[in-house]
């Protein structure tokens, strides 16, 4: 049943082939008009965040020369003393993490190195993400740690700013890697590994930076429009979906269900998975095609497919809504309205007429709360190089497949029971 189901609306969609033309053919047209009036626009645009951290100083050096006389005053053998000198010499943590690591994302980060009596003052500043603060004596409390085996790891606070979530997201990552480094090479130095054969600085930059959708080059018009209009108007097929099993329901198809004695949930199922067919082979076809026409290209299939995959069923969802809701009413005027009003709001809200990067942070929660904003979101991502399974791009996979789960839960909820259909 379910297949049947399925087959029929699919061909119902080939029969009316000026509407499926519509809905292949419209992105496409818009596509193209967006990017040619709006490509300045685009130009101007930069996908870098202005993240702006501040780092308390400490003087490594003068830490590492106090170790060192404590080494020295020590009663051991000359051979053991010159062994730990040498390896504590080269032991330097925090100035490789300001001078490679944050020098690497100097784009994104915007660093600044502050006495430790600034800190209270740096607080009150809004426009920080976050305050590292290094305490006094690190360093020479880590060397101890590493090479004496005195006292715990020291560690390092950090203070964000509830309201640039985003940004000290991206420092807690990088700080993450960098304790990672550390507790690596004290590890590595218990069990007797010679650390000059190790690197303190190789934290995973690249690997952040594509976590959090950062690359060297801006998202242009054809290849921000194409993802536009495609997640915009992929759901113009919940709403013909609806319209079509509301059309069933005044011919009398789904009575003749009922009267067969086939379940609701079959029915209901196959309105779901139907929309999500054709709403994964609407969105396929309008990056194919903008392949050849735009020459707009995703390095990653399979990032394609999943959030493909995930935004169909999104859609397919609001399917499942639309049609209990017009089964429930006994009327099309919820299907009508979201296909000429709720879309449109959606498509401005979600960033497919407009890039929201710079709009305030409450509205750019609201695009992502959207299912085309979502979407966009994450395609972008994985246009831009981001890897698909990071914790960026899988936050708005999730939550299309939650979205997805809620609406149709709802639907189940509203749709009408045996004997309230007429």
């Amino acid at each position: 049943m379910i297949w049947q189901v399925i087959k029929k609306q699919a061909l119902t969609f080939t029969r009316n082939r000026q509407h499926l033309m519509l809905l292949i053919g419209l992105p496409l047209i818009l596509i193209s008009i967006l990017s040619m009036a709006l490509g300045g626009l685009m130009s101007g645009e930069t996908t870098n965040l202005d993240i702006k951290v501040a780092m308390t100083k400490i003087d490594e050096n003068q830490q590492i020369d106090r170790f060192i006389d404590k080494i020295d005053a020590k009663n051991i053998s000359d051979r053991e003393k010159e062994v730990i000198i040498k390896k504590a010499s080269e032991t330097k943590v925090i100035t490789p993490l300001v001078d490679n690591v944050f020098e690497q994302l100097e784009e994104q980060i915007e660093l600044e190195l502050i006495e430790k009596d600034k800190v209270e003052s740096v607080k009150s500043d809004n426009s920080y993400a976050a305050i590292i603060e290094i305490p006094e004596t690190f360093t020479y409390d880590l060397l101890q740690h590493m090479y004496l085996d005195i006292n715990e790891q020291p560690s390092i606070d950090v203070l964000v700013n509830e309201e640039k979530e985003l940004g000290a997201q991206v420092v807690i990552s990088i700080l993450e890697e960098f304790e990672k480094e550390i507790a690596f090479s004290s590890v590595a130095m218990q069990e007797g590994i010679d650390l000059s054969t190790l690197d303190f600085t190789a934290i995973e930059v690249e690997a952040i930076a594509k976590d959090f959708g950062w690359v060297k080059e801006p998202v242009d018009a054809k290849e921000y429009y194409t993802i536009g209009m495609a997640v915009m108007n992929v759901l113009f097929i919940a709403s013909t979906i609806g319209s079509y099993a509301y059309r069933e329901k005044r011919t009398h198809v789904f009575n003749r269900i009922i009267v067969a004695d086939i379940p609701r949930w079959k029915y209901f199922l196959g309105i779901y998975l139907s929309t999500i067919v054709f709403a994964f082979i609407q969105l396929i076809i309008i990056l194919i095609a903008s392949r050849y026409i735009f020459n707009v290209t995703f390095s990653d299939p399979l990032g394609v497919f999943i959030v493909s995959l995930a935004l169909a069923s999104a859609v397919g969802g609001v399917g499942v809504l639309l049609t209990a809701i017009s089964y429930r009413m006994d009327s099309e005027v919820l299907t009508n309205y979201f296909q000429s009003i709720i879309v449109s709001i959606f498509a401005f809200l979600g960033g497919s007429f407009i890039p929201t990067g710079g709009f305030s942070p409450f509205f750019r929660l609201l695009g992502d709360l959207t299912p085309n904003g979502a979407g966009l979101s994450a395609y972008l991502f994985v246009l831009r190089g981001g890897d698909v399974f990071s914790s960026f791009i899988l936050k708005y996979v999730i939550y299309l497949i939650l979205f997805s789960a809620v609406l149709t839960f709802i639907g189940v909820f509203l749709f009408p029971k045996r004997g309230q259909v007429s």
